[in-house]
């Protein structure tokens, strides 16, 4: 089953990702025709241990918080992924150790 986490229009598609679920992190990418979806790819990301909040997809990069289960799932990573070609983790930002990340945004750098 789907537990929704971020929808989003990644510039092409609106997005739901799933969250929460035992086979991992996945992002659906709907077409959407009248008030009917249709699912024309699932993108799935590896190296995601425990659960997962909301991503942020910014061109060709997508964000994910994640942690560990357990005190109500502390999600003090945020791996960075290609998007949308998902895959293996590039790269891996912790947070201090008690933080839970919920919500994340990037900006270019100057």
């Amino acid at each position: 089953s789907l537990e929704p986490g971020a929808v989003q229009w990644d510039g092409t598609y609106i997005t739901v990702e799933s969250i929460g679920v035992s086979s991992g992190v996945k992002v659906y990418r709907l077409s959407i025709s009248g008030s009917s979806a249709t699912i024309v790819r699932t993108i799935e990301f590896k190296n995601i241990t425990g659960v997962a909040a909301a991503s942020w997809i910014e061109g060709g990069r997508i964000l994910i918080p994640y942690g560990t289960r357990g005190n109500h799932g502390t999600t003090n990573k945020i791996g960075v992924w290609k998007y949308p070609a998902g895959g293996k983790r590039l790269q891996k930002i912790m947070l201090q150790k008690h933080s839970d990340a919920q919500a994340v945004t990037f900006s270019p750098g100057t």
